[in-house]
Order: C-alpha cells, then sequence, then structure tokens
C-alpha cells in the first residue's frame, strides 16, 4: 500500500517541468521498448510459422520419399524372384538336356 504523504510528494514533484518532462520521456521510452518488443514478437511468431510450414512440407516430402523407396524395394525383390526363377529353369532344361544325352 502507498504512503499518501509520498502520494502527495510525487504530486507535488509534478509542478516543476524537469521532473515532469523527464517522466514523460521514461513513459514513453518504456511505451517504445513496449512496441519494439510486440513487434520483435510479432517476428518471431511469424518466423515460427513459416518454419512450421516448411517442416510440414518436409515431412509431407519424407513420407511420399519412404514409400518410393518401399516401392523400388519391391520392384528390386521382385526382379530378383523372376531371374532366379529364369535361372532355376535354365537348369532344369540343362538338367533334362544332360539326362537324354546320357540315354
Amino acid at each position: 500500500m502507498v504512503d499518501v504523504g509520498t502520494l502527495d510528494g510525487l504530486i507535488q514533484n509534478l509542478q516543476y517541468p524537469e521532473v515532469e518532462s523527464s517522466l514523460v520521456i521514461r513513459y514513453k521510452d518504456s511505451e517504445n521498448l513496449c512496441d519494439r518488443l510486440k513487434q520483435k514478437l510479432k517476428d518471431v511468431e511469424q518466423e515460427r510459422d513459416a518454419l512450421c510450414e516448411k517442416l510440414k512440407d518436409s515431412e509431407e516430402k519424407l513420407i511420399a520419399l519412404r514409400q518410393k523407396l518401399k516401392k523400388v524395394k519391391l520392384e528390386r525383390e521382385c526382379a530378383k524372384l523372376k531371374l532366379n526363377r529364369l535361372v532355376l529353369l535354365l537348369l532344369i532344361v540343362l538338367i533334362v538336356k544332360w539326362f537324354f544325352n546320357m540315354v
């Protein structure tokens, strides 16, 4: 709680222009500082929003790349299986040919 005598002293001090102008300057400085901080906050929030958007885009690209990688791996595995079947078929043909040449 503020003492009434202190308030009276402050009010009397305001009658002096140099004290009043000093208080006004301090008030305006603090107001400017507050405005600068508010602007800085807005700038930081905009930057955060932009970074969040980039992160979202990057995550979507990562998901697409993972799906593409999975598809390529499956295609490679399928090609290996086809090659193995072809080798097995050729081996069977060679064995059959060898068997009939023996007979």
